[in-house]
C-alpha cells in the first residue's frame, strides 16, 4: 500500500485552494461583464442622473467646475469619468460605462471575498455567485451611471478587510479597512454608518473576549 505523506497532501490541498480561488474570481469577472453588456444592450436609455453626470464631466473636462456643480454636486464621481475619458481617449459616455463596469466587477469580487472569509468550498461559492447574479434589483441598475456601484464595492472590500484583520490580527488590514471606508464616504455619506458601526462592534466584542495589543492585534477567537 502506498502512503502519501502529509506534506504532499498539504501541498496538493494548497494548489487546489489556489486553483479554486482563481476560478471563482475569474467567473465573477466574466459574469459581471456578460450581465453588464446584456443589460446595456437591452436597455440603452440613460438614466437622468447619468445624463447629468455626463454633462458635469464635460464641464470638468472644459475647466468649468462651477458649471459642473450646477448639474451634480458629486465632483469626485464625475471627475473620474472625465479622467477615464482623458486616459482612454473614449467619449464621456463610454468612459462612464467603462468606469461602471470596473466597479461592478470589484463589487462581485468583493462579495465573493466575504463569502470566502467564512467558507472556501467551491459549492458554497458557486451558490453565492448564483444568488448574487440573480438579484434583479441589482441587475436592473447595471446599465445606469450611478455612484452606488463604487460605494457598494468599497464597502464590501472594507468589510472583507475588517474580517481579515480579526482573523489574521495583522494591522495592515485594519489600515486597509480604514482607507476603503474613508474613500467610500466620499461617494456617499451613508458610509459613515459603516465607518463607525464596525469599530463599535469590534470593541464591544473585544471587551468580552480579548484585548488589543500592538504586536498581536485583536485577541479574538477565530
Amino acid at each position: 500500500m502506498i502512503e502519501i505523506s502529509k506534506p504532499k497532501l498539504s501541498a496538493r490541498s494548497g494548489q487546489n485552494h489556489k486553483k479554486n480561488k482563481i476560478v471563482i474570481y475569474s467567473l465573477s469577472c466574466v459574469l459581471s461583464m456578460v450581465l453588464f453588456f446584456a443589460y446595456s444592450t437591452t436597455d440603452s436609455i440613460l438614466n437622468d442622473d447619468g445624463i447629468n453626470y455626463i454633462y458635469a464631466a464635460h464641464s470638468i473636462a472644459e475647466g468649468l467646475p462651477e458649471q459642473a456643480k450646477s448639474y451634480r454636486p458629486e465632483i469626485l464621481f464625475y471627475s473620474q469619468i472625465a479622467l477615464t475619458a482623458n486616459l482612454t481617449g473614449l467619449d464621456l459616455y463610454p468612459s462612464a460605462q467603462l468606469l461602471s463596469l470596473f466597479w461592478q466587477i470589484l463589487l462581485a469580487c468583493g462579495f465573493i471575498a466575504i463569502i470566502r472569509s467564512f467558507d472556501t468550498s467551491m459549492q458554497s461559492q458557486l451558490i453565492a455567485l448564483a444568488v448574487f447574479f440573480s438579484m434583479m434589483s441589482l441587475n436592473d441598475l447595471r446599465p445606469e451611471i450611478i455612484r452606488g456601484f463604487g460605494f457598494w464595492a468599497l464597502q464590501l472590500w472594507a468589510v472583507w478587510a475588517g474580517l481579515t484583520f480579526i482573523k489574521s490580527r495583522l494591522w495592515r488590514f485594519a489600515l486597509l479597512w480604514l482607507g476603503l471606508s474613508g474613500i467610500s464616504i466620499l461617494y456617499r455619506a451613508e458610509g459613515l454608518v459603516y465607518f463607525t458601526l464596525i469599530p463599535m462592534l469590534i470593541l464591544l466584542n473585544t471587551g468580552f473576549t480579548g484585548k488589543v495589543t500592538a504586536k498581536k492585534g485583536l485577541k479574538l477567537p477565530v
